[in-house]
């Protein structure tokens, strides 16, 4: 499976900031895929969806930037795009009520 997202023409990984960062084995598996991918970045996509500011969620155990992920999403041949838009998948009205309802003890 790894191998394969590794190669597949086109990788969108949603909600990358809620990764496990502090985990040193997750760290080192999307390095390794994300590395395989940015080496061939002219021939494959790769799409990362983030809902946080990147420089405030990509961080280590220790609290240090992901910085091998930085210099691959800022180089020059990739994009950001920025969407500053509401949340837009519909909430039911069972989770309005559920939302506001006082817990009970």
């Amino acid at each position: 499976m790894f191998d394969y997202l590794r190669r597949i023409q086109v990788l969108a990984l949603d909600e990358v900031d809620k990764a496990n960062w502090k985990k040193e084995w997750a760290v080192e598996k999307i390095f390794q895929l994300l590395d395989a991918r940015y080496r061939r970045l002219e021939e494959l996509g790769t799409l990362l969806a983030l809902n946080a500011d990147p420089h405030t969620a990509l961080t280590d155990a220790a609290g240090s930037p992901l910085g091998y992920l930085f210099s691959r999403m800022y180089d020059e041949r990739s994009q950001i795009i920025h969407l500053a838009a509401a949340d837009a998948r519909p909430v039911t009205k069972s989770l309005r009520n559920s939302a506001s309802a006082p817990e009970a003890n």
